[in-house]
């Protein structure tokens, strides 16, 4: 083979390797950052505010906050004084959401911060109030950042791409939600739910569950039934299969001691169950045994590229050997073509 033309070939896959390596991390990349804050969303407070004794009152008004999304605000007394503190949140609706109440004290060793996680019902302006007590004029830092959508940090991501249902919904004491899903026949549907919005420790935060499944024969399935919801940051989840195909009404009821609480659930497509062979069936088509279900198998797109990356070294590693080894062999020939003459 021309040494010329095998450098070509190895310059030509070198390039190659590159562009297609770039794409994979770029689309990897484009995978992770769906659900982080955008260039054009607002700024959001990060700043140290000072308070004066003895009581004072911070307030943001018209803060505009994505539908779907955690927020978690961070409150840390950053001077050697004590304090207590209250924080109000106002929805779009006006619906007052009491997510804090607690003393806060001062800690130059450790750093004593609190962190409140708040998920979004409803997308547009909100209002929240910061009112403070205190014996002394003192300074805290507060800092609201936005976070992942809610659920998206615990539902595992190969499964978002196969959700049939996702909502947060504001509920307050004995309301109930539906929603008609369709469902496949023998299939496994896997369901989430969990409560995103803090509450004050000044009241009862418990929640209790209704949650009922009734199939298109409106056959009654009762999955949760005056049972108590996890804490916040926890989920409850559980699996349902399927009989027949339709739609499917999916009740939620919730009771609680406040006002309004926000709840995220979610219901995922899973697997299929089985192959539909049902004996009774006298008009039913006889299965096909040649195809078998299959586990699926992914492999996340870094690793992919990785292995892009290592497998691309090897390869231009050998064809540099081949063609230095071919050079020294030219060379070696030559050498002794010439100690003939």
């Amino acid at each position: 083979m021309d040494i010329k033309l095998v450098r070509k070939l190895a310059l030509i896959l070198i390039f190659s390797f590159f562009l297609c390596s770039f794409s994979i991390i770029n689309n990897a990349n484009t995978f992770e950052n769906k659900g982080n804050i955008s260039t054009s969303d607002p700024v959001l407070p990060d700043k140290v505010y000072a308070f004066v004794a003895p009581s004072d009152n911070l307030t943001f008004e018209d803060m505009p906050l994505q539908k779907y999304y955690k927020y978690y605000i961070w409150v840390e007394i950053v001077i050697p004084h004590n304090c207590s503190l209250t924080i109000s949140l106002w929805d779009p609706d006006g619906m007052q959401f009491d997510i804090f109440e607690n003393n806060l004290f001062y800690d130059p060793d450790f750093g004593r911060y609190y962190e409140i996680p708040f998920g979004t019902a409803l997308g547009g302006n909100y209002t929240i109030e910061f009112p403070v007590v205190t014996s002394e004029n003192l300074n805290i830092y507060i800092r609201i950042e936005q976070g992942p959508k809610c659920l998206f940090d615990i539902i595992p991501w190969e499964e978002i791409g196969d959700m049939v249902l996702y909502k947060v919904t504001r509920f307050s004491n004995g309301i109930t939600i539906s929603h008609n899903v369709t469902f496949k026949t023998d299939y496994m549907y896997k369901f989430y739910i969990g409560r995103v919005s803090a509450i004050s420790f000044k009241e009862n935060n418990e929640h209790i569950l209704d949650y009922t499944i009734y199939d298109p024969d409106d056959l009654e399935y009762k999955i949760y039934y005056n049972e108590s919801l996890s804490p916040i940051n926890e989920v409850d989840k559980f699996m349902f299969g399927t009989a027949i195909e339709g739609l499917y009404t999916i009740t939620l009821t919730i009771y609680s001691e406040v006002d309004y609480s926000n709840i995220a659930y979610a219901i995922i497509e899973h697997h299929k169950i089985s192959h539909v062979v049902d004996p009774n069936q006298t008009d039913q088509e006889p299965p096909n045994n040649t195809t078998l279900q299959t586990n699926k198998f992914s492999i996340p797109k870094e690793w992919t590229a990785g292995i892009l990356i290592v497998g691309g070294i090897i390869i231009v590693g050998v064809i540099i050997i081949i063609v230095r080894s071919r050079e020294r062999n030219f060379v070696n020939f030559k050498e002794r073509i010439d100690s003939k003459k």
